[in-house]
């Protein structure tokens, strides 16, 4: 799924917040892969709700796409 797909796909879903399972369903990236970003300090800011429940703002998934996208040469 690309970018514009995932973003529809979010709007769509009618959800502000999303949790890991929820963006790997979407095939944006796993869970392991998010968990092992917030270790390392980089990748999406997240909102933790309560101690151990964490989530996703579509806002900053959209922002993060954008600043994130690669134009090949060419296109």
């Amino acid at each position: 799924m690309n970018s514009n797909e995932l973003i529809k796909a979010m709007e769509k879903s009618g959800k502000i917040l999303f949790s890991e399972r929820d963006l790997a369903q979407f095939g944006f990236k796993q869970a392991s892969s998010l968990r092992n970003d917030r270790y390392n300090n980089r990748g999406l800011p997240y909102v933790r709700v309560g101690k151990r429940n964490i989530r996703y703002l579509r806002s900053d998934i959209v922002k993060f796409l954008s600043e994130n996208r690669v134009v090949p040469d060419g296109e």
